[in-house]
Formats: C-alpha cells, sequence, structure tokens
C-alpha cells in the first residue's frame, strides 16, 4: 500500500508543479478567482454556497477570499510542494 501511496503523491506533485509553472509562465498576474470564473462560469457562486452553508459567510470571507486574490499560480504550486514533501515521507527505507 505505501508504495501506491508514494506513486500518487509523486503523481499529484508533478500535476501541482506543472500546473503552477504553465500559469505561472502564461498568466503570471491572474488571479485565481478570475481564472476559475474564466474555466466554469458557475463554479465561484457554487463555491460561495457551499461555504457559506458548511460554515457562514465568516468561512467565506476567512478561508476561500485570500485564495482566490492570490496569483493562480500559488495554489498548484503548493498543492505540488505539500505533495513532494508526503512523497518524500513515505520513501522506503
Amino acid at each position: 500500500m505505501r508504495p501506491f501511496v508514494q506513486r500518487v503523491a509523486t503523481g499529484v506533485t508533478a500535476a501541482g508543479l506543472v500546473v503552477g509553472f504553465a500559469l505561472a509562465v502564461l498568466a503570471p498576474g491572474l488571479p485565481l478567482g478570475s481564472w476559475i470564473q474564466r474555466m466554469e462560469p458557475h463554479a465561484l457562486p457554487a463555491m460561495h454556497g457551499l461555504f457559506a452553508s458548511a460554515g457562514g459567510e465568516s468561512a467565506w470571507h476567512l478561508l476561500a477570499l485570500p485564495w482566490l486574490v492570490r496569483p493562480a499560480w500559488l495554489l498548484p504550486t503548493a498543492i505540488g510542494l505539500v505533495g513532494g514533501g508526503f512523497a518524500l515521507t513515505l520513501k522506503p527505507r
């Protein structure tokens, strides 16, 4: 089971870093919220509804909005870096 999880974490790392690099090169100043709006126009209202129903309006303002105003490349790169750290900790001894 451990090698499978390590491979999945490595795949998440690769995908996150590739998407993050592509977004950094192609659209360096594009905020994540604008990128999501371009990809799927109904995603942001759905996300807002999910956050509002799960944790109230404050959850949307405290958890989601800070990420949506950051550059679009930041979230996939962060996911890739966390996945890389996870894959390295699962390295067989």
